[in-house]
């Protein structure tokens, strides 16, 4: 029967991979929204009632994918509390999802990234990188 990891090592190592994983699966989360959002966009309240509007675009494909992700999102967080204090992790988290959705929001929608937030998002992950040696 597995007990959770036996050292500091694996310890640390396990919540780099789960703190790795959850940033990855927000970042996706906010990325297929977005994507989902703006395809839903075009379609404008009209007549239609607000429940029917909000179960539309709560049944579209990519914002509902993005629910889903956010949820994976959340469960992995909730296990990286079993971990750490959410004073060292939270930090660490939100660096890699920002860095993480800077990067993807370039590849799949094309959005320009201007030197200043290049630099923006250095700042950013040194500081997660200090935050990880405290």
């Amino acid at each position: 029967m597995f007990n959770g990891p036996s050292s500091e090592s694996e310890t640390s190592m396990m919540l780099w991979i789960y703190v790795t994983l959850a940033a990855l699966s927000n970042g996706s989360a906010q990325l297929l929204l977005e994507q989902g959002m703006r395809d839903f966009a075009v379609q404008s309240l009209g007549t239609s009632s607000l429940p029917i509007y909000l179960f539309k675009m709560l049944t579209t494909p990519l914002v509902l994918a993005g629910i889903i992700a956010a949820g994976v999102s959340m469960l992995i967080w909730l296990k990286i509390l079993t971990y750490a204090g959410v004073s060292y992790v939270f930090p660490i988290w939100m660096g890699l999802t920002f860095a993480l959705v800077l990067v993807g929001s370039s590849i799949l929608s094309g959005e320009a990234i201007s030197a200043l937030r290049i630099m923006g998002v250095v700042i950013i992950v040194t500081g997660v990188f200090i935050t990880a040696m405290s």
